[in-house]
């Protein structure tokens, strides 16, 4: 008897682990795929409630987020504040470039997106012709007065 209680324990306790395994493993695998596609994920149920209701306050969180940038976009567009920026996240060789970066520093005919090699090539003139004014670990900010 005392066997037939350990087996069918290490049967459910192999159930259950697998379950929620199983529900994280496909919550993470959505998370990732909705990270390259560049948008708010939707992320199904998992029907473990603790994990939906972090699954829920991660897409509310993005969606304030991008509302947030955005209003701070149209401000910046309003008060006709003139400002560019890239970014190249650490570890990766992708780049982002707001579209009127290189317009700002008098370099035009650029096509974007660019790939890590063309923005390089592209930024050494930024770099040889402007000064830095901050800069720390992970940040580097340069004005440049109107021309």
């Amino acid at each position: 008897m005392i066997i037939l209680v350990g087996i069918v324990s290490l049967i459910g306790i192999f159930y259950v682990s697998r379950k929620i395994s199983g529900s994280i493993s496909s919550l993470s695998k959505e998370v990732d795929n909705s990270r390259l596609v560049k948008e708010i994920p939707e992320l199904h149920a998992t029907g473990i409630q603790e994990i939906d209701q972090f699954s829920s306050a991660i897409i509310d969180l993005s969606q304030e987020v991008l509302e947030t940038s955005t209003k701070f976009l149209n401000i910046m567009n309003m008060a006709s504040i003139d400002i560019g920026g890239y970014e190249i996240k650490k570890g990766s060789k992708n780049v982002y470039v707001t579209d009127n970066f290189f317009l700002l520093l008098g370099i035009d005919k650029v096509t974007l997106p660019l790939t890590y090699e063309q923005f390089e090539e592209l930024f050494k003139e930024v770099e040889r012709d402007y000064q830095v004014e901050i800069e720390n670990e992970n940040e580097r900010i340069y004005c440049i007065k109107n021309m």
